[in-house]
């Protein structure tokens, strides 16, 4: 009997129930720019599907809508959802008790930050701060559906009921006179408009207009194409949309029908649940047949460009980003959102095919496949030497001064006119068909780049010039032409050469390039030169090379191409994105005027960019439109340059905080009950563009010393924090990479017991004192007893002083023997800590060319290294043990007892398998866990293995990592972000390993990071981890001796009168 109920109730609410927003978000309709843009076809928006299998808990949405806080929620038969793009969390009877079912119908967001709530079975709800309200009274209320709300301009409520149309506000529920003849009917649809109309839509009954308390009834027989209302939407102009079970009507304030539309092509035409009308004036229906889009009296059906179809909507709304979104009775929640890039392929006309080449002109774009060249016009698409097989195969497309347009295929050079002109092949003179692209000089000449060879086209013949044929047989990736008359050819592998028309230069990664492998360049307003390579981005200016890479912040090595624009702006595409930055910035960072770049900016698939990467080895084009144009393997992207792409600050939430006995709201001070040994913060950012691509970091200041980078994660957790004040401190950086500029804070204060509180160590300290004072008196009380009874005894008395005298000099030379035999035990200590530590000439016995500098801080260190030969392999570790001085000694002994057991006697060898080990031992001996309330105690390693048998090199670094040059660059090998016996590490923690051979590599270095964090200077600012490995660099070719001694020299000089803040080890080895 249970389950018929059921049905019964879910088909009346599939045929009763709708829920749509009719206004638009005063967030959204105050930033013109945002939202879809209704020139865009349907299929270049980016479309993304949340179901049961991403988290919802039913795939089942009655309604959305979004606080102003930034949550998003959805009310559906499994209960309340809140969402922040990448978690969602639910509220139904099992979780409050508020819910005397899970149902909810509707929900509407008011500009208080209060979610309004019409459930099935629970009455009508609010949520604010954390709690929820129920806000009716009345018990049989309190157990009633609310289907429909519509707030008033007093902050009211109308609601549609279970019992009616009711009218809600703080002082009491009412019903009208003039609308009790409808208060009964069953309403599913309720709307204020603009003027403060009130507009019923019914079940099966019509509609109803209610102003001046005068009720006024539209029906079938006034134009409406049903009387069964599903959806009300408010236009710009003040019209009323109508959605009913057969079309759609358009009515005036009055309620005039004016228009209606029914099976008009693209248009959903059944069930129309939901309607909501955009800032751009855009109207979008969803029903039972899918999603319209009605603009500029066009109806255009919803289709994604991979097919999928949105079908039986039950609720639209928009956020405060613009982003569309659409709830579904059985598919879940849907987001529709516009990229700032726009996408070209199959759905746009094209025929298909990865796209390599572009070329953007003031009325078509040529675009080049590997099936041959299409060309986008006002008109469409049209296909030319369209074909399989490498003949088909376009790579470059070029127009010459002379308005001659050039193809670069796979089966030769073609002049092409709306027609093959001419086909220039190996018959007219090129040693290969395969051509990859074309150039103009300065003087008209036009120089053809091939995968053998660079060539000139002279006449109808192919020729190679003979100052450059030494270039007949290179395999040429592009051509640029400069300002200044100079061709600069770029080659697969054999660097750049530059022909000035008198000699030819040739550049290689020596010289400052990126690496050998020249892709394409660009010049600026300046005459400098860009250049992109496998090994990052290459300036070049005034005759100097300087090349940009990932250890400066960018998002990828590979820069296929650099492009600039009208604004001063550089773009580069990449083998993994499109990045962005002022020319100016650039050019600060390449000057060492700044450490970072600063506005930039990453372009992915969260932007709309077609497949998520750009094509490898691709032309992409600025056109005279200001339009970046950018090949991908699905197609084309373009992007307007001319907008300014930054998107809107990224709102943070610290959503609650939980301590042992209670969970706080977030946002407000927390204070904290004396005891509590853990506390959680919860926190989150909205950008719904890319949510899974934010990126945390958070300080407790007073606790942390540092900012922790948290990545993705939306949690951070304390353990036994002292009693205190304390700043929760938060940061995010959204996809492009952008941090926000000001951290969101909240205060902490963990409360003390009494015993811990200053007036109770001020009590025992006047405790202590007056103690003090009574002994005082007393003594002195019993001296002067002592004095009148001994008063004739002066000779005793001055014994009695002489023997008091004595026994503090007695005491002052046990002081100065309990110092002498510290001090000596301190410095048995360091001789202890230099027998263990292997000395330099053992290394040096292995490895003649290896030096160490070791300067600990104190007379002991936390720093020590360690090796262990065993057959034909060899174990180097350096270590940074937690603190310096005596603490990090005793650290230093454990650790090089641990190495030499888990090394020497237990045989294992393999790096990660060495940290693992170590890990769990130290962790073991230590007693620390996760509910220690000890120091968390650990190690920094960088460990490596070299077998001379297998003539390999493995590594492993616990915050760590390991520096080799492979005789023409460095390399840095970084460690993973665990420290070795930190609770803050997983007790089974898995370490990656690298593994090289040993003919690739030159010199290894490992080492601490005292040298990089010693102060000094003349700003007495900290050495820098990129300046160490400059200086390592430079040092490279000179003699171990010399880099042993320039090494101290520079530390001394920079150090200057400054302290020495840590303790220095570095160990350098060569393997060559």
């Amino acid at each position: 009997m249970r389950e018929i109920n059921f049905l019964g109730v879910l088909l009346f609410l599939l045929n009763l129930t709708s829920i749509s927003v009719g206004q638009i978000p005063a967030a959204v309709a105050e930033s013109p720019s945002l939202g879809l843009n209704p020139e865009k076809r349907l299929t270049q928006y980016l479309v993304r599907n949340w179901t049961v299998e991403e988290g919802l808990p039913r795939n089942n949405v009655l309604d959305g809508t979004q606080t102003t806080d930034g949550y998003i929620w959805f009310g559906g038969f499994a209960g309340l959802v809140r969402f922040d793009g990448v978690e969602f969390q639910v509220f139904n009877s099992q979780s409050d008790s508020v819910f005397n079912a899970d149902g909810v119908y509707t929900l509407h967001a008011d500009a208080q930050n209060r979610l309004w709530i019409g459930t099935q079975g629970s009455g009508l709800l609010r949520y604010a701060q954390g709690q929820f309200q129920q806000l009716f009274t009345d018990t049989l209320l309190q157990q009633a559906s609310v289907f429909a709300m519509a707030p008033d301009a007093n902050g009211s409520m109308w609601l549609s009921t279970s019992r009616g149309l009711l009218h809600y506000s703080e002082t009491g529920i009412t019903v009208p006179d003039s609308l009790e003849s409808i208060a009964s009917k069953r309403i599913r649809e309720l709307l204020i408009d603009s003027q403060g109309i009130l507009w019923i839509g019914t079940s099966n009954e019509g509609l109803y207009r209610y102003g001046d308390e005068q009720l006024t009834f539209v029906g079938v027989e006034d134009g409406l194409p049903s009387e069964a209302i599903y959806s009300l939407s408010e236009g710009i102009d003040g019209h009323m949309w109508v959605g009913t079970w057969n079309g759609l009507a358009r009515l005036s304030r009055e309620g005039e029908v004016l228009s209606v539309q029914q099976n008009s092509p693209g248009q959903p035409t059944r069930s129309l649940d939901a309607s909501l009308i955009d800032q751009h004036g855009t109207l979008w229906v969803g029903g039972l047949e899918g999603l319209g889009r009605y603009h500029q009296g066009e109806w255009k059906q919803f289709e994604s460009r991979v097919g999928f179809q949105l079908k039986e909507i039950s609720t639209l709304f928009q956020d405060q980003q613009g982003t569309l979104w659409a709830g579904t009775y059985r598919h879940g929640i849907w987001q529709i959102t516009d990229g700032r890039f726009s996408g070209y392929s199959i759905p746009e006309g094209l025929s298909g095919g990865v796209v390599y080449a572009l070329l953007a002109e003031e009325d078509a774009v040529y675009i080049g496949t590997e099936t041959g060249l299409s060309v986008l016009t006002s008109e469409g698409v049209k296909d030319y030497l369209q074909g399989e097989g490498s003949q088909h195969f376009v790579r470059d497309i070029q127009r010459d001064s002379r308005g001659q347009l050039w193809l670069c295929t796979y089966g030769g050079l073609v002049a092409w006119d709306g027609y093959e002109k001419k086909r220039y092949t190996t018959q007219n003179g090129f040693n290969t068909n395969q051509i990859r692209t074309l150039a103009e000089d300065t003087e008209g000449n036009l120089w053809v780049g091939t995968r053998v060879g660079l060539f000139q086209i002279a006449g109808d013949s192919v020729v190679i010039p003979p100052e450059v044929a030494e270039l007949s047989q290179t395999y040429i990736l592009s051509l640029f032409s400069d300002s200044r008359g100079h061709l600069w050819i770029g080659t697969n592998g054999s660097g750049l050469y530059r022909w000035d028309g008198q000699k030819l230069l040739h550049y290689t990664q020596a010289d400052g390039l990126g690496n050998n492998f020249i892709f394409r360049l660009e010049e600026d307003e300046t005459g400098t030169l860009w250049i992109g390579t496998t090994g990052g981005l290459t300036r070049y200016q005034k005759g100097q090379f300087a090349t940009l890479t990932r250890s400066h912040g960018l998002p990828s090595n590979v820069a296929f191409q650099p492009l600039v624009d009208d604004f001063q702006r550089l773009w580069v595409i990449t083998d993994a994105n499109v990045w962005m930055s002022p020319l100016r910035e650039v050019n600060r960072l390449l000057d060492d005027k700044v450490e970072q770049l600063a506005g930039l900016q990453t372009f992915d698939k969260y932007d709309g960019l077609l497949g998520g990467q750009p094509t490898g080895v691709s032309v992409s084009h600025i056109g005279p439109d200001n339009r970046l144009y950018v090949c991908t393997p699905l197609g084309f992207s373009t992007i307007d340059l001319k907008t300014d792409h930054v998107y809107r600050h990224t709102p943070m939430q610290i959503d609650r905080v939980q301590s042992d006995a209670r969970d706080y709201q977030g946002g407000g001070p927390v204070v904290v009950s004396p005891g509590n040994r853990q506390l959680i913060i919860h926190y989150t950012a909205f950008d719904y563009y890319a949510p899974q691509a934010l990126r945390f970091s958070y300080q407790l200041e007073g606790f942390d010393s540092e900012w922790v980078e948290a990545g993705g994660r939306r949690v951070a957790i304390y353990t036994n924090l002292p009693p205190g004040e304390y700043t929760f401190r938060l940061k995010v950086a959204s996809h492009d990479g952008e941090w926000s500029e000001e951290p969101l804070t909240m205060t902490i204060e963990q409360e003390a017991w009494f015993y811990q509180t200053d007036g109770f160590k001020f009590l025992v300290f006047f405790l202590f004192i007056g103690v003090g004072v009574i002994i005082h008196y007393s003594r002195i009380r019993l001296l002067e007893a002592h004095n009148k009874r001994l008063s004739q005894l002066v000779t005793k008395r001055t014994h009695m002083i002489e023997k008091q005298k004595e026994a503090i000099a007695g005491q002052a030379k046990m002081l100065e023997s309990s110092y002498v035999k510290i001090n000596d035990s301190i410095q048995y200590a360091r001789r202890i800590q230099d027998a263990l530590l292997p000395s330099p000439q053992s290394l040096q016995h292995i490895f003649p060319e290896s030096f160490i500098l070791y300067r600990p801080k104190d007379v002991v260190s936390g720093d020590f290294y360690w090796f262990e030969q065993i057959g034909q392999t060899v174990v180097l570790a350096v270590v940074d043990c937690t603190g310096h001085g005596i603490p990090g000694a005793f650290m230093s002994v454990l650790g090089n007892t641990l190495l030499t057991q888990i090394v020497s006697q237990q045989g294992i060898l393999h790096p990660k398998a060495i940290l693992r080990e170590l890990h769990l031992q130290t962790i073991m001996h230590l007693q620390q866990d996760d509910h220690s309330d000890q120091m968390q105690d650990g190690m920094d390693v960088s460990l490596v293995m070299m077998d001379f048998e297998k003539k390999t090199l493995s590594f492993a670094g616990a915050k760590r990592p390991l520096l080799y040059h492979d005789g023409l660059d460095f390399h840095v090998l970084k460690g993973d972000r665990y420290s070795i016996g930190s609770v803050d590490t997983q007790l089974h923690q898995e370490f990656k390993e690298h593994t090289l051979p040993l003919s690739q590599i030159r010199q290894v270095y490992l080492f601490s990071d005292g040298y990089a964090d010693q102060f000094g200077g003349e700003k007495g600012r900290k050495f820098m981890t990129k300046k160490f490995y400059s200086l390592l660099d430079q040092l490279s070719e000179k003699p171990w001796k010399a880099q042993l001694q320039e090494l101290e020299t520079t530390w001394l000089d920079w150090r200057g009168q400054q302290e020495q803040v840590d303790d220095i080890l570095v160990v350098g080895v060569s393997l060559s």
